[in-house]
């Protein structure tokens, strides 16, 4: 990041649920987690980066962060471009100027001092172990279940194609079938490396 564009005025940290309008329809889940005059810093999980991912490769530049009142009766609205990104989150700068967003954002912070400051830093390495090992636990157990229900994805596809009502869904299904057939360790391998970097 330029130094030139760093943040002028103080952070401030809070922990404030939020969605991402991506301009197509979804809206995706994510936590502001600190913010001042000129932007956010925003997380989110693996599933909304991925998502998010697909929208910035179209050329999206533009996106709507919102978040709800405590009380839920007011939505506001944050349009930001995203100036840097990491894994999980991001830094964005305000496009347009939204006072009353960011003063329901101070509101919230003042009602919720005893927001631990600490608990937005990543966690220590006890805990990431303890994360770590039930991650590999959980991947060992379903391991073996993931492999018999895509087989058994794979079979129930190959018998809707047999019993399908024309030849063009019949193929599809067929095809549906291969793709799964061929990809079933890349489709494990994607699910037990997404559990391991929660």
């Amino acid at each position: 990041m330029d130094p030139k564009e760093r943040r002028s005025s103080p952070r401030q940290p809070i922990k404030l649920a939020a969605q991402l309008d991506v301009g197509s329809g979804d809206n995706l889940p994510c936590q502001i987690a600190d913010f001042c005059a000129e932007g956010l810093f925003v997380r989110y999980s693996g599933e909304t980066s991925r998502k998010l991912d697909q929208v910035l490769s179209r050329g999206a530049e533009e996106l709507v962060v919102r978040f709800r009142s405590p009380d839920g009766r007011k939505r506001h609205e944050l349009h930001v471009n995203i100036r840097r990104r990491i894994e999980g989150a991001m830094g964005v700068s305000f496009t347009r100027s939204n006072p009353e967003a960011v003063s329901a954002m101070l509101e919230q912070c003042g009602a919720n001092r005893h927001q631990d400051r600490a608990s937005l830093r990543a966690p220590s390495d006890k805990v990431q172990f303890v994360l770590h090992q039930s991650a590999k636990a959980v991947i060992q157990y379903i391991e073996p279940l993931m492999d018999a229900c895509l087989v058994q994805m794979t079979t129930a596809l190959r018998d809707a194609a047999q019993k399908a009502g024309n030849d063009q869904q019949a193929n599809e299904y067929m095809d549906a079938s291969g793709q799964l057939q061929a990809r079933q360790r890349v489709i494990w391998h994607q699910m037990a490396r997404s559990w391991n970097r929660h």
